[in-house]
């Protein structure tokens, strides 16, 4: 909640703190999950996208419901563009629209794969 307070504040440094502390730290999956998909946020805010990929990767790694899956798949795509691996991307974002769990969500999953191709 911390990391969260700093967040909203734009004290993104003492955000990230924070969010890595919980990362480690706690105990609970959805924790660590929604820390590793903040602490990515705030790395693509930095233009650390190695960084960032690393931590939408964690995030997936804990096996997140639903939408927080989708969050950190669809972040994880959009800091590989960033970076400029613009193939790997366009795979993740398809993947996306191949599971209908997300079709109400395919619309930005389909402009992300427009501005890999742009």
């Amino acid at each position: 909640m911390l990391g969260e307070c700093f967040f909203e504040e734009k004290k993104f440094s003492e955000a990230a703190k924070e969010y890595k502390i919980a990362a480690v730290d706690a105990r609970e999956k959805l924790i660590k999950t929604k820390s590793d998909l903040k602490l990515g946020e705030f790395q693509i805010i930095k233009k650390e996208f190695a960084e960032a990929i690393s931590s939408f990767e964690d995030a997936v790694k804990y096996r997140p419901d639903a939408n927080l899956k989708f969050d950190a798949r669809l972040n994880l795509g959009r800091a590989l563009k960033l970076a400029g691996d613009f193939k790997s991307a366009t795979r993740i974002c398809s993947q996306l629209l191949e599971d209908v769990t997300y079709q109400k969500k395919h619309g930005m999953v389909k402009l992300e794969i427009a501005d890999c191709v742009y």
